[in-house]
């Protein structure tokens, strides 16, 4: 027995293997928690794929929606357009142009300039021309003509302009 007890002495701290029973009594409870922690892994990694698949649902949910917001802007940017073209009848349709609102609102207002620029040098150039009398031209040689002749001159007159005319 002191044989044993020195050999034991002799080891120090090292640590002394389990004998045999030992070791199979801690392995089954190395293999449970072995399994405790692959359930766990498990039913985390299944409640990741949930939580994937509804995240999938809702960005599908998500784009769907944003597909249709942008349906209703273009659709309202257009109607936009169409309503400044009929408010501004002066100003020529192809000038109001633009994808968003401030840029509808922009051509507008430089066709409305455009407008009152052409309207100016117009009115310019009208102002600079030589007018014009309302009214039929005075004829020439007419009724004036014949004032103050006597009824054979007035004959003649009449018969050489005819042949003149002719």
């Amino acid at each position: 027995m002191e044989h044993e007890e020195e050999q034991q002495e002799g080891r120090g701290d090292r640590p002394v293997a389990p004998t045999e029973p030992e070791s199979l009594a801690a392995e089954p409870l190395e293999i449970a928690e072995l399994r405790r922690q692959a359930e766990a892994a498990a039913a985390e990694a299944a409640a990741l794929r949930a939580e994937r698949e509804e995240l999938g649902t809702l960005l599908a949910q998500a784009q769907a929606g944003a597909e249709a917001a942008q349906r209703q802007g273009a659709a309202a940017r257009a109607a936009y357009r169409d309503y400044a073209r009929h408010q501004n009848p002066q100003v020529p349709p192809e000038l109001i142009e633009g994808e968003t609102v401030e840029a509808i609102a922009a051509s507008v207002a430089r066709g409305q300039s455009l407008v009152q620029t052409v309207r100016r040098q117009a009115l310019a150039e009208l102002a600079t021309q030589t007018p014009v009398p309302a009214g039929a031209p005075a004829r020439a040689g007419g009724e004036a003509a014949l004032e103050g002749m006597n009824p054979l001159e007035k004959i003649s007159y009449a018969l050489r302009t005819r042949v003149e005319g002719a």
